[in-house]
């Protein structure tokens, strides 16, 4: 009997191992991202950043027209990526997560496969005749 192959991501045809080696890999290196943000946490985070919601100033032109400022790179002089670094271990629980999910599904689909391979096979007599 061979090996089930099914495409992944409808891409790329790989065996069962093959698979599951992928997702292991992937997991080490999120706990690789979490190991270093637990070592470098205290690194240049400030503990009490504004919330991320206040994107817009408003300010009065010479006009009198009120003008609205966003501002895409900075929030009160916070960059953007103390935010991402504040919340790394919520995005590596929500990769995780997710990659969880669809490991369950493609393994449900290699159940399938096989179930069908086995199904498709003819059957060997018990005692073949000469």
């Amino acid at each position: 009997m061979q090996p089930v192959r099914i495409k992944i991501y409808g891409l790329v045809p790989m065996k069962r191992r093959t698979y599951l080696t992928m997702q292991a890999t992937g997991v080490a290196l999120l706990l690789v991202v979490l190991i270093v943000w637990l070592v470098l946490r205290g690194w240049q985070t400030p503990t009490d950043l504004p919330p991320v919601d206040v994107l817009t100033r408003t300010t009065e032109s010479p006009t009198g027209e009120i003008v609205i400022k966003k501002t895409y790179t900075h929030v009160f002089g916070a960059p953007y990526s103390l935010y991402v670094w504040k919340y790394v271990p919520a995005l590596l629980g929500l990769v995780l997560f997710l990659e969880a999910l669809e490991t369950w599904a493609v393994l449900r689909r290699f159940r399938k496969a096989e179930l069908l391979q086995r199904v498709s096979e003819p059957a060997i007599p018990a005692d073949p005749q000469p």
